[in-house]
C-alpha cells in the first residue's frame, strides 16, 4: 500500500493556484495583476547568489561577462520582467565615464586582462564610494566575494516558473561550472 502510495504520488503534477490559469487576460482580477508587475516589475522575486573563493574574484573581467551572460540568458526567459546585477551598475557607469563611447561593447568597455581588471576595481571603486545612492553592496559584498542577481517575475504559474528555474539552473551550471573558484 505505501508503495503504491508513494508511486501514485509521484505522478501528480503540481500547479498551485494561478490567477492566470483560472481567468481570462480580460478579467479585473488578471488585468490589476498585470498593472501590479508593470508598475512593481514583477510580484515574484528570485535571486541568484554567486560566491567567490578569492576576493575581488567578481571584479575578473572574464567572471563580470559571465555574469552578463547569465543576465542576457535570464532576460530573454518568457515570464522575465528585469533581471539586476552589479555588472549593471558597472556598466552604466562606465558607459558614462570621461572618454567613453555611448556605443562600446560591454567587451570594449571591459576588455579581458589587466586593463579590464583595473577598469573594474576602478569603477567599483568609485560607486562604493556613493554606496547608499547606488544600493551596490546589496549586489556586490564589499570583500567581492559574493554577488547577486536579482531577477523579477511575472506570475506565470508555479508548472512553468519551476521550468524556467530548471533551465536557469542548467545554464548556471554551463556558465559557473562548480569544479572553478566560484559556487
Amino acid at each position: 500500500v505505501v508503495a503504491g502510495s508513494c508511486w501514485a504520488g509521484s505522478q501528480v503534477q503540481i500547479n498551485s493556484y494561478s490567477v492566470t490559469e483560472t481567468f481570462s487576460e480580460s478579467h479585473p482580477s488578471v488585468r490589476t495583476l498585470r498593472l501590479v508587475e508593470r508598475k512593481l516589475n514583477g510580484l515574484i522575486p528570485l535571486e541568484i547568489s554567486l560566491s567567490a573563493r578569492d576576493p575581488d574574484q567578481f571584479l575578473d573581467p572574464e567572471i563580470f561577462h559571465r555574469v552578463l551572460e547569465i543576465e542576457d540568458f535570464a532576460r530573454e526567459m518568457p515570464g522575465v520582467l528585469s533581471v539586476q546585477s552589479y555588472a549593471d551598475l558597472v556598466r552604466v557607469v562606465l558607459v558614462h565615464w570621461p572618454g567613453r563611447r555611448v556605443s562600446e561593447t560591454d567587451r570594449e568597455l571591459v576588455p579581458a586582462g589587466e586593463t579590464g581588471h583595473k577598469r573594474l576595481a576602478r569603477t567599483t571603486g568609485f560607486i562604493s564610494k556613493f554606496s547608499d545612492s547606488f544600493r551596490f553592496d546589496s549586489y556586490l559584498t564589499a570583500d567581492g566575494q559574493r554577488a547577486r542577481v536579482r531577477i523579477r517575475l511575472a506570475e506565470i504559474g508555479s508548472r512553468q516558473t519551476l521550468l524556467l528555474l530548471n533551465q536557469l539552473e542548467a545554464r548556471l551550471a554551463t556558465i559557473f561550472p562548480a569544479d572553478r573558484k566560484y559556487t
